[in-house]
């Protein structure tokens, strides 16, 4: 549960919507953009959960159906025909509890909400209650055995022909990161046969996104110091592992890179550290510092050997992460789900920086692959308030190949904070 604002998209007629108080839902009921539609359902009340469980199922059922495309539940709004009436407020006490224990108790698989909690200043106690539904990566769901989804006439059942057109779509999604992965791997300025460092690539991806959703921020007046100051609070939550600065930006084609270097062709390869922001609300980085011949610390000039740089990895992959959730709820107003992507080249024979500090590990034990994928999903509100357990998503296994999972798994938000410490 949460009582702060966030962007909601009330579908393609209405945009995004940024409530911040009371004020702003009865404005937003008087001005019809809380009227049900395909992504709004409005509710008065909610009947008392006492011993009936189809109170309980008709709101998983409603959650169930939101979750295909996304959408919002509003508890508090009068239902006038379809139309938004009286914002008449709600008790709010447990009601934020009573929806996410639905939501993971009578859903299957369970369904990702995200409360928001809007108080009446005249009224304590009572408000409206925003249940945020992102489209899901699991979707469709069901309840008591039966597939959901909406349309603007409310829930609908879904047919055997709508359920495989829905799954065959996640599939779609699923291998269109893996081929865009590749591609922007290929798109390296340094081709295979001029590296010798290792060269990681990140790719988070809004599935359901617009060609230009990040394209008011990133032409907004004021852009660079609001970035900036983004940057900072993201270096500051993953203990001082930094992404490229907003005063290093340029345009590009495909958008705003954020880079150490002046763009020149004659750089080394340790000073590639591109972070781009994609109209389109996509994050891109590509490394080639995090995998690096180097002389470990008392070696001799020429017994250099391939590191990674764990925790300076870790860093950046979370803070981008970080940076993509962020993004997403305060500037995109998007809720749903992102494809995030991981390869990095160059592994092969590499150890981790921590055999060189005590464990002598690189001489005996180093990785046994050159490339390294994986791929997951994970929708804005985890991105924001759970980063770290989409970053061990990503890594678990590389860590575990590394022979450092024992240092690092579980990844928790403290993980980095207490390997600095050590």
């Amino acid at each position: 549960m949460t009582s702060s604002s966030v962007a909601v998209y009330l579908g393609p007629d209405h945009g995004r919507w940024l409530p911040r108080t009371w004020q702003d839902v009865v404005d937003a009921a008087a001005d019809g953009l809380l009227d049900e539609t395909a992504w709004v359902d409005l509710k008065r009340e909610l009947p008392a959960a006492g011993g009936r469980t189809h109170h309980n199922t008709e709101i998983a059922k409603d959650l169930a159906a939101m979750a295909v495309d996304g959408g919002m539940l509003v508890i508090g709004v009068a239902d006038d025909h379809s139309r938004a009436g009286k914002v008449t407020g709600v008790g709010l006490a447990g009601l934020a509890d009573r929806i996410t224990s639905i939501a993971g108790g009578k859903v299957r698989p369970p369904v990702s909400v995200r409360c928001v909690e809007i108080p009446d200043p005249d009224r304590p106690g009572l408000g409206c209650l925003l249940v945020l539904i992102p489209p899901s990566p699991l979707a469709p769901h069901m309840v008591d055995s039966v597939y959901w989804g909406r349309t603007d006439k409310g829930n609908e059942r879904l047919t055997d022909d709508k359920v495989r057109r829905i799954m065959a779509a996640r599939a779609a999604q699923a291998g269109d990161i893996v081929a865009e992965l590749h591609a922007f791997a290929g798109r390296d300025p340094f081709p295979a046969d001029r590296r010798h460092n290792g060269h990681l690539y990140l790719i988070a991806r809004p599935a359901a996104g617009t060609q230009e959703a990040l394209v008011p921020f990133l032409t907004r007046p004021g852009m660079r110091q609001e970035l900036q100051k983004l940057l900072g609070r993201i270096a500051v939550d993953v203990r001082g592992h930094h992404l490229p600065q907003a005063d290093t930006e340029r345009r590009r084609a495909d958008g705003l890179v954020l880079s150490p270097h002046p763009g020149r062709s004659d750089f080394h390869e340790s000073g590639l550290n591109d972070l781009t922001l994609h109209e389109d609300g996509t994050l891109t980085l590509t490394n080639g510092s995090l995998v690096e011949l180097r002389t470990p610390h008392g070696g001799s000039g020429d017994s250099q050997h391939k590191l990674v740089w764990t925790p300076a990895m870790l860093g950046a992959i979370h803070a981008v992460l970080l940076l993509a959730g962020r993004l997403g709820d305060e500037q995109i107003g998007y809720q749903g789900p992102w494809q995030i992507g991981l390869r990095i080249e160059g592994l092969d024979g590499a150890a981790p920086i921590e055999a060189t500090q005590g464990m002598d590990l690189y001489l005996r034990d180093v990785y046994d692959r050159d490339v390294y994928e994986k791929t997951t999903t994970a929708v804005t509100a985890e991105l924001v308030t759970g980063a770290h357990a989409v970053v061990e998503r990503l890594v678990a296994p590389l860590l575990r190949g590394l022979l450092v999972g024992n240092q690092y798994l579980p990844y928790t938000e403290q993980t980095l904070q207490n390997v600095s410490r050590r």
